[in-house]
C-alpha cells in the first residue's frame, strides 16, 4: 500500500488507512471507474485531511493526463461561478435590455466588454463542469440558495451522463444536509444531490 503518498512521506493517520487503500484501488482502475461514472463523496475532510487526500488524488491522476480530462474547482471558485451564472449575469442582461437612458459610448463599451468577459469565463467553467471526464470539487459548503441549486444540478446532470464527480467536504452527512436545507428550505436540492451522489459514488467518512 502506498501509505507515503497520502501525506508527503509522513505516516498516515490510522483513521485514513482504509480510505487510502480504497483510493489507491480506485486510481489503479481509473479508466474503468470513469466509464461507469463512479466518483467519491468524502465527508469530514477538514483542511488538513482534505489537503492530504487532494494531493494524493492529483498525484495519482498525473499519469493519466492528457488522456483523461480533469477539472478541479475549489468551493470558493464554484460559489463565485454559481453566483455569476445564476444571479449576476442574468441581472446584468436584464439591465442591458431594459436600459432607456442614453449613456456615453465609452461607458457602454466598457460595460459590454465586462459583460462579454464574464460570460466567456462563466461559459468556460460551465463547459468543464459538464464535460470534464472527472470533476473534483473540494471543500463543498453550500450556504446560499444559488450555490445549492448549481451544486445539485451539477451532480444530477453528471450522474445522468455517467461523468464522475469527486466531492470533498468538511461536513459530516448530517451537517451537510443541514447546510443544504438552510439554503433551500424545500429540501429539494439536498435530495437531488444526495440521490445523485449515492447512486454513482463511493462514500467515505
Amino acid at each position: 500500500m502506498r501509505d507515503e503518498m497520502l501525506d508527503g512521506g509522513r505516516s498516515v493517520p490510522v483513521q485514513d488507512a482504509d480510505l487510502l487503500g480504497r483510493l489507491n484501488a480506485y486510481f489503479d482502475d481509473l479508466e474503468g471507474r470513469l466509464q461507469q461514472g463512479q466518483g467519491w463523496l468524502i465527508f469530514n475532510s477538514s483542511r488538513g485531511r482534505g489537503g492530504r487526500i487532494l494531493r494524493l488524488m492529483l498525484q495519482r491522476l498525473d499519469p493519466y493526463r492528457p488522456f483523461i480530462s480533469l477539472h478541479h474547482m475549489t468551493w470558493r471558485d464554484f460559489a463565485i461561478h454559481a453566483y455569476v451564472s445564476t444571479i449576476a449575469l442574468p441581472r446584468d442582461a436584464a439591465l442591458r435590455e431594459g436600459a432607456s437612458a442614453p449613456e456615453g459610448a465609452l461607458v457602454v463599451d466598457r460595460r459590454e466588454r465586462e459583460f462579454a468577459i464574464a460570460s466567456n469565463v462563466t461559459n468556460a467553467a460551465a463547459f468543464q463542469l459538464t464535460h470534464a471526464d472527472l470533476l473534483i470539487l473540494s471543500n463543498i459548503a453550500p450556504a446560499q440558495l444559488h450555490e445549492a441549486i448549481v451544486l445539485s444540478q451539477t451532480a444530477v446532470d453528471r450522474a445522468a451522463h455517467r461523468r464522475a464527480v469527486i466531492a470533498l467536504t468538511e461536513h459530516d452527512p448530517w451537517s451537510l444536509a443541514e447546510a443544504f436545507n438552510a439554503a433551500d428550505q424545500t429540501g429539494t436540492t439536498w435530495r437531488h444531490f444526495h440521490d445523485a451522489m449515492h447512486q454513482t459514488s463511493l462514500i467515505a467518512h
